[in-house]
């Protein structure tokens, strides 16, 4: 799952796409996005393979855009190697994080600068 606030997602959709775009009011510009996050955010396994993400879809929250995104369990998993370009190719400055909780503990990825991948190791 992603989350983003909805005003930063639009606006950033209008500045890569160009025009008007209201992720409120429409369940196509929320899916153009929620496809933008898909092609920016990856993962494979460290240890066993993973299956591609699949893109579930996007709903709204409150003043979020929550992205879904899925794949199965695996065995044999020691690890994960994480990207997350969402939104720098926009901001430069932007930071991404995120959060992995696995065995009841949250470790989190800070994605900044020219950081692409990272390694999380269980």
């Amino acid at each position: 799952m992603h989350r983003f606030f909805h005003h930063d997602a639009e606006h950033a959709l209008t500045l890569i796409e160009g025009g008007q775009h209201d992720l409120i009011d429409s369940a196509a510009d929320r899916a153009r996005f929620a496809a933008y996050v898909h092609a920016r955010f990856e993962i494979a396994g460290v240890g066993a393979d993973l299956a591609p993400l699949a893109l579930l879809g996007a709903e709204l929250e409150g003043e979020h855009l929550w992205v879904y995104q899925r794949t199965p369990a695996v065995d044999g998993l020691t690890g994960l190697d994480v990207r997350f370009d969402a939104l720098r190719d926009v901001w430069p400055d932007q930071v991404n994080t995120v959060n992995v909780e696995r065995g009841g503990s949250v470790r989190t990825l800070v994605f900044a600068a020219d950081s692409v991948w990272q390694r999380l190791v269980f």
